[in-house]
């Protein structure tokens, strides 16, 4: 498209500032056509980051145990906490701790279903207090606890 930009990594890229409205409308069309996403709001691109360290303290799942999220957050991405959270609930419409949770129980998921790791296992390895506690949070979530979600599934793919 012609339109000199440059890369900050982590998949952003800065444009110049005289870039016109219809030069970024183009980009924005461009990007969409891949499924990419255009975020030009700085509390946007903030909460893009929060998502993205939070995706990275699950991937070190001995950090459960041993980093807070709110310090890690917070040393990652050089702000205190409760603004983090701030702006992570002004823009994404849940919070922080909210969202965790609904990672966690995709993570729960995957483990259980696909993975066939315990109960006791996964609720070790993410740092729940007890397998009860992970099953009423699974349940909360879901609608159903996990043993109904595993039946469920593999139902479903003999169907298929």
């Amino acid at each position: 498209m012609q339109v000199p930009f440059e890369s900050l990594g982590n998949h952003e890229i800065k444009l110049p500032t005289d870039s016109s409205k219809e030069e970024i409308g183009k980009i924005k069309d461009e990007l969409k056509d891949f499924g990419f996403e255009f975020i030009d709001h700085p509390k946007k691109v903030l909460t893009q980051r929060i998502k993205e360290c939070i995706q990275l303290w699950m991937e070190n799942q001995d950090q459960f145990h041993t980093i807070k999220i709110s310090s890690f957050l917070s040393e990652k991405l050089q702000h205190h906490y409760s603004y983090l959270s701030s702006v992570f609930s002004e823009t994404a419409h849940i919070s922080i701790e909210h969202y965790i949770i609904l990672k966690k129980i995709e993570l729960v998921k995957d483990l259980y279903v696909n993975r066939n790791f315990t109960l006791t296992e996964i609720s070790y390895l993410l740092n729940y207090s007890s397998v009860s506690h992970l099953s009423f949070q699974f349940k909360k979530t879901v609608g159903l606890t996990p043993k109904e979600y595993k039946n469920y599934i593999i139902l479903r793919k003999k169907d298929l």
